[in-house]
């Protein structure tokens, strides 16, 4: 189930589907382009809601998804390599999920890979640098993999 389908958001906004069906047609790559919009946006937003941030903080985690989103799009390094940028951007986001799980195990072993297999984002910065500069360049910058480092604690604190 997409997060704007659940019962609470479909309360919420009930004609978008029908709307989202009406506009795109026959055509599922306007379709899949709206829906999936909607679902991020919607999500996004109730996330920083949620923790209530300060204005300030708010207005920087949405100039931050501008940004991304932006680069995304229209960014020549980013569409020459958009087929694994998005492994890469898949893989960063199943390993938050994966660790945040392993942090709540029971096993304490797992626990100690939790921080090390949540940390995905630093795989895509690496693999950008091997696109840009291949492998001296990315051998000249691993050491980057050190930069977060965490206790077991702070890894359950951050899975909770």
């Amino acid at each position: 189930m997409d997060y704007m389908e659940t019962p609470e958001e479909l309360k919420k906004q009930p004609d978008v589907i029908k709307l989202i069906n009406i506009v795109g047609g026959n055509d599922a790559a306007i379709k899949n382009a709206m829906w999936s919009f909607w679902n991020f946006a919607h999500a996004f937003d109730d996330l920083i809601d949620e923790v209530q941030w300060p204005v300030e903080r708010k207005e920087r985690a949405f100039k931050a998804l501008h940004d991304f989103v932006q680069d995304l799009l229209v960014n020549p390094f980013v569409v020459a390599n958009n087929k694994s940028m998005l492994a890469m951007f898949t893989m960063a986001l199943t390993r938050c999920l994966d660790g945040d799980k392993m942090a709540l195990s029971a096993d304490p072993k797992e626990r100690a890979l939790a921080p090390a297999v949540r940390c995905g984002d630093i795989d895509v910065l690496m693999h950008m640098i091997y696109l840009a500069r291949g492998w001296p360049g990315l051998r000249e910058w691993s050491g980057m993999r050190k930069y977060d480092v965490c206790t077991e604690e702070t890894a359950t604190t951050a899975a909770s």
